[in-house]
């Protein structure tokens, strides 16, 4: 793939309006108005009733204010300007309360689950004379955006009778710096910690399975993770914007590393996959300058456009076809003195964008070894013939892009 000839921006907003088509592009159509001429219907009203209609649309527009105010004051307060002051109580659950104690003590007591609050709305206890966070036991969930933008509390304590923590639960909670999560959380929200900058250390439990899109997203002070053995999937975002992340320790049980997972962590040097491991997702480690030591399995099949884009992996990789593992990843170089391409016998897969600007290539020999070809792995492809095994995933995928196929 030749980066000279297009930005990374405009060759990503190609693919994504490619895949997503018109449904993005679409716009709202502004209506037309019926016009009506009001002015002989306007002349025949009687002034009495004019000014009756007047003031009821007065009365009218006061209750509309009202209610307005109503409503901003009960937004300010939801958008987390209302701040519990020492003694202050109530509820935040069927079965739950919440009080507020001396030292800035927030104590959430009773059984059962917490309240979801509203996304992006802290609950009315939220605000900076909270220092810390006691969850006592009996509480089974802590609910989404319960402590949303909560950014005075500096440490958590989770009993073990809490099994899901929700979405968004922790966001923007900036001066937390560690927290233990017990083994009996078996499913934590996506964004639960977003944006918690302090955080240094957490202590993950073997019993999720995923780590949700967005979870410790521009947690920027994580310098290292331990994903735990049960984790099979790291969403999107997960860890975008980690810049001061060094050392990630991957789970054997790990299948699938989402959209932009590592994006932006520019601290990263050496990254070892496990085998097993099956899909890298596009930008999954897009922007991690310094990672330059990368160790891919077999099992990887499916790399993403993009996934190890300006890395230092992939500057210093020789011009011609770069593998990284055994996926066919990019094009490197300028001077094409062939158009005729053969990929390694033991190719496994060819990345999303691999030779998506290309268009220099007639043909390219595809081994029968190829399982995957990721979103558009090539630009036009009605200018290139693919060769390849009769019966091979290469010629099924010819069939179904139109691309001419000649089996050898």
């Amino acid at each position: 793939m030749n980066y000279g000839k297009l930005s990374k921006k405009l060759m990503t907003e190609m693919l994504v309006a490619t895949l997503l088509g018109s449904a993005l592009m679409t716009g709202c159509g502004s209506g037309s108005k019926a016009k009506t001429d009001t002015s002989s219907v306007a002349s025949n009203i009687d002034d009495d009733k004019m000014n009756g209609e007047t003031k009821n649309e007065a009365e009218n527009t006061e209750d509309v204010e009202e209610t307005t105010t109503e409503e901003s004051k009960e937004e300010d307060e939801w958008a987390g300007y209302w701040t519990a002051n020492i003694g202050d109580s109530g509820t935040c659950g069927e079965n739950v309360t919440w009080e507020l104690r001396e030292n800035g003590e927030l104590v959430i007591s009773g059984t059962g689950a917490m309240d979801d609050f509203f996304s992006g709305h802290a609950p009315k206890y939220c605000g900076d004379n909270i220092n810390t966070v006691v969850v006592e036991d009996g509480i089974t969930s802590i609910g989404e955006s319960a402590f949303y933008h909560c950014t005075g509390i500096t440490s958590v304590t989770i009993p073990d009778s809490v099994t899901t923590i929700g979405s968004s639960a922790f966001d923007t909670c900036n001066r937390i710096t560690e927290i233990t999560i017990p083994d009996s959380v078996t499913s934590i929200g996506s964004f639960a910690f977003y944006s918690c900058e302090g955080l240094t250390a957490i202590t993950l439990p073997n019993s999720i399975t995923s780590i949700d899109s967005g979870m410790f997203d521009n947690c920027s002070w994580m310098t290292s993770i331990t994903i735990p053995d049960s984790v099979t999937t790291i969403g999107d975002n997960a860890f975008s914007g980690c810049d001061r992340l060094v050392s990630i320790t991957f789970p054997k049980s790990l299948d699938r590393i989402g959209i932009c997972a590592f994006e932006y962590c520019h601290s990263l040097t050496d990254i070892t996959i496990p085998d097993g491991t099956t899909t890298i997702d596009h930008n999954a480690f897009d922007g991690c300058e310094n990672l330059a030591n990368i160790s891919i399995p077999d099992s990887v099949t499916g790399i993403g456009s993009f996934a190890f884009y300006e890395t230092a992996w992939l500057e210093a990789q020789p011009d011609g076809i770069v593998y990284i593992g055994k996926v066919a990843y990019d094009y490197k170089g300028e001077n094409h003195s062939d158009t005729d391409l053969v990929l390694n016998n033991d190719t496994v897969g060819i990345a999303g964008g691999a030779f998506y600007l290309d268009s220099w290539i007639t043909s390219m020999t595809i081994p029968e070894s190829v399982t995957c070809i990721e979103y558009e792995a090539f630009e036009d492809y009605t200018k290139m013939v693919i060769h390849g095994k009769s019966g091979s995933y290469a010629e099924e995928y010819a069939k179904e892009e139109n691309i001419e196929f000649v089996a050898e």
